[in-house]
């Protein structure tokens, strides 16, 4: 019997491990009608984020937009409010798609999220959301919250 419970506790172990080590992912839809103030921007974007570790490994993608991406942030905000920025995935014009991967250097204090470490939670608690600014759309052109 205590062979048995040893190889399963064991079998348990062996999957469990790299699932941890995989991450935790998120991801938006991005669109015009939920920017905060809403815009008429028929454009459409996603972006995915994981957090692993002390690092978030993000993609950002978008179609349609009225010009360039001018700026692109994860921002701290509950759907329908606007929010401050958390993290800057570019801080100038940028081409899209665009990937990477962010620290807490990259990390931006917030009056509600003063850490890094609850940054990650607020992104696990759906709270965070992504925005594209465009030269149009200088407060935003389309945004999606991070679930």
């Amino acid at each position: 019997m205590r062979r048995i419970l040893a190889i399963a506790l064991a079998a348990i172990a062996v999957l469990a491990v790299p699932a941890l080590g995989a991450g935790s992912k998120f991801s938006a839809t991005l669109n015009g009608k939920s920017e905060t103030p809403k815009s008429n921007s028929k454009a459409t974007g996603s972006a995915t984020v994981t957090i692993s570790g002390k690092s978030l490994k993000y993609t950002l993608k978008a179609s349609g937009l009225t010009g360039g991406a001018q700026a692109a942030h994860i921002h701290y905000g509950k759907p329908g409010q606007a929010g401050p920025v958390i993290f800057v995935i570019c801080a100038k014009p940028c081409s899209l798609p665009k990937s990477g991967t962010l620290t807490s250097k990259a990390f931006t204090k917030a009056p509600a999220v003063k850490t890094f470490a609850a940054a990650l939670k607020a992104i696990r608690a759906g709270r965070t959301y992504v925005n594209i600014h465009t030269k149009k759309h200088p407060a935003g052109e389309i945004r999606g919250q991070l679930k």
